[in-house]
């Protein structure tokens, strides 16, 4: 319970106006606390137990509240990328509607199939004077700009997206490596990080996962608030305090309204946290391994085909 505010002022504010990380950590340490006490105050706590997917994406809600700003900022820096691919957007949209294999789960598939528009489209572009040599060079050189400025999405984006924050943060972090180094394994490495994923890599591929499952564990974590409301109604806000003990200094701090207060920020933030899932999963996932998978085949001089190699 590292970061204790004064709830009154918490309160006034909204979170917006106060010190995000001190906030932030004030949110989810309240949210930490009422989730590990449950069960031991006698609090129904319904699928958001501890150790449950349902308890980890309070993680997922926490960071995507906080952090959405800069990533709807780098998000428009996406959605204009047709005008930075020059003569090479008719590919790289071909590129982008392959994806529809890599949410499939056949990551392997959508990687050969890249490939192989990428050898069909580079020969139709380059100019008399051109080589396809020269031509890949050049959209090499404009998908590696691109990825180098999408890192701070990436990252964020990706941490969003599964429900355990330790696994996310690995996940993110492994891609971010691979997006910065701009490897020609830079697809391999990913995707071998999403694998290493298990039960959580479907949260990744499948566009309906994660927002399906923050939908389900809502009801759940505001019945939990209400259990504790009512858990101090019958007992009064003395008694119920001293039952807390010192892991119950920080509902002290927040007093008697603070748990309504709670509700209301989370069901406030609801819409704005969804909105942002759904843009990272339609725009952030799919950029992210199409421009790795592109850069890793012209990296490699996957490009042309076989015969024309020799």
């Amino acid at each position: 319970m590292k970061y204790i505010v004064e709830y009154s002022e918490f309160r006034q504010q909204h979170f917006e106006k106060l010190n995000e990380g001190l906030a932030q950590g004030l949110l989810s340490d309240v949210i930490q606390f009422l989730i590990s006490g449950a069960a031991e105050y006698g609090i129904a706590a319904g699928t958001v137990g501890v150790g449950t997917p349902a308890a980890a994406v309070v993680e997922t809600i926490i960071d995507a509240s906080f952090a959405a700003e800069s990533i709807y900022s780098t998000i428009k820096q996406i959605t204009n990328l047709k005008g930075q691919l020059q003569e090479f957007t008719e590919i790289v949209n071909k590129c982008m509607a392959a994806f529809e294999t890599f949410k499939k789960g056949q990551l392997k598939s959508f990687y050969e199939q890249v490939k192989q528009i990428i050898i069909d489209g580079l020969p139709l572009i380059k100019g008399s004077e051109d080589t396809v040599d020269k031509i890949a060079e050049k959209l090499k050189k404009i998908i590696s700009d691109l990825i180098s400025k999408l890192t701070d999405a990436i990252t964020k984006g990706l941490k969003m997206l599964i429900p355990d924050a330790t696994i996310g943060v690995t996940l993110s972090t492994g891609v971010k490596v691979v997006v910065e180094t701009i490897s020609d394994s830079g697809y391999d490495l990913a995707v071998k990080a999403v694998e290493q994923l298990g039960q959580y890599k479907k949260y990744l591929i499948d566009p309906e996962q994660i927002p399906l499952l923050i939908k389900k564990s809502l009801p759940d974590l505001y019945k939990l608030i209400e259990g504790y409301k009512k858990k101090i109604e019958e007992l009064g806000w003395v008694k119920a305090l001293a039952m807390f003990g010192s892991n119950g200094l920080i509902l002290k701090k927040m007093g008697p309204s603070g748990l309504d207060e709670l509700s209301k920020t989370i069901k406030e933030a609801e819409p704005k946290v969804l909105d942002l899932l759904e843009k990272i999963l339609s725009v952030v996932v799919p950029v992210t391994f199409t421009l790795l998978a592109i850069c890793q085949i012209l990296l490699k001089g996957e490009y042309k085909k076989e015969e024309e190699k020799k």
